[in-house]
């Protein structure tokens, strides 16, 4: 702006009219001005870019911390559900074992005492005293039968429709 002045200053010494020289002096104070409008301009532009720069990576910043804690939950969550099926699976396994130590357990002594209790009776009713008429009608003591199959075989399935309790099924024949 001091050259544009020098040079004013110049030119009127040269003799220029006054109103050419305020002319002069009006373009030069407009470019002088359009020029620090312009500079002032980009210097916002710059400062707006890297306000919205740094928004965006403080942005991008959040999603990936949220993106980490997300993923941290999501593999926690798995490793609890893990367990939880691990410990459901033991529990089972367990009172599938305690079932069968029950069964096994009820069972071989039931069998003994059946065993016993069928010989027990025979021989009683054999030995025992005899009383008038009491040979011929068999007895004194009742005889108990026990079948000896197992309780725990698994049983069949009915269906409906096959066979099994559907009457009209069977008789479409006539």
């Amino acid at each position: 702006m001091v050259d544009n002045e020098i040079s004013e200053v110049r030119r009127s010494e040269e003799g220029q009219s006054r109103e050419e020289l305020l002319s002069e002096i009006q373009q030069a104070f407009i470019r002088g001005a359009d020029l620090y409008f312009e500079r002032r301009i980009r210097e916002i532009a710059e400062e707006r870019r890297i306000r919205v720069a740094a928004i965006r990576e403080q942005v991008k910043n959040n999603v990936s911390k949220q993106k980490k804690r997300w993923a941290s939950s999501q593999s926690e969550a798995e490793k609890i559900r893990r367990k939880e099926r691990r410990n459901r699976k033991k529990a089972r396994k367990t009172l599938k074992m305690d079932m069968k130590r029950l069964k096994k357990r009820n069972w071989i002594p039931f069998r003994e005492f059946k065993d016993a209790f069928a010989i027990h009776s025979q021989i009683q009713s054999y030995s025992g005293p005899e009383l008038d008429g009491a040979r011929d009608d068999g007895p004194i003591l009742p005889v108990y039968e026990f079948s000896s199959n197992a309780k725990n075989k698994k049983k069949k399935k009915h269906h409906k429709g096959y066979g099994h309790g559907n009457i009209e099924k069977r008789s479409r024949t006539n």
